[in-house]
């Protein structure tokens, strides 16, 4: 087992769960490869690669699927990055991030895993975005639509360019 491999295992803060063999994988377009997919699975890698096949040709909009159908979707390789005999869901998507951390991948538009501050920290900044629903061509940001409306009648050039009075 790698070194990423034991240290995900060992630093594991998760409750325990039902464990089975899972493994990290590269989804690689066969014409450049720049353009790659960092993935984790319980399943075989072929059943993988199919899945993402059929995901591909019946209209998935995920981006990497959308991506695959552009460059050919026959035209990708699956490899093994990484192999256990017995992970639990969340460590194996610990070990996926940790890859895809080391990657870098092209396509990967979403973490595997996030900890509880980093949670936190997404939703604190979604909600603090959340609060300025009003924006004005000039730049400035207002979460109230009163005063808006009156920043708007002062500034007759001024426009609304986000949000609704």
């Amino acid at each position: 087992m790698s070194t990423v491999a034991s240290s995900v295992q060992a630093n594991s803060t998760s409750l325990p769960s039902r464990t089975r063999s899972g493994r990290v994988y590269k989804l690689q377009c066969n014409n450049d490869p720049n353009v790659f997919y960092v993935g984790s699975t319980t399943q075989n890698l072929c059943a993988r690669l199919s899945c993402h096949r059929f995901a591909a040709n019946n209209g998935s909009t995920r981006p990497l699927h959308k991506i695959m159908r552009s460059l050919g979707i026959n035209n990708w390789t699956i490899s093994q990055l990484q192999t256990f005999d017995a992970i639990n869901d969340i460590d194996l998507r610990k070990a996926e991030q940790q890859q895809i951390d080391l990657l870098r991948p092209t396509l990967n538009k979403k973490r595997a895993y996030r900890t509880n501050e980093q949670r936190l920290a997404s939703v604190r900044e979604a909600q603090y975005k959340a609060r300025f629903n009003y924006t004005c061509n000039c730049g400035l940001h207002y979460a109230i639509k009163t005063v808006m409306t009156k920043h708007l009648a002062a500034r007759p050039d001024h426009k609304l360019i986000r949000g609704s009075c």
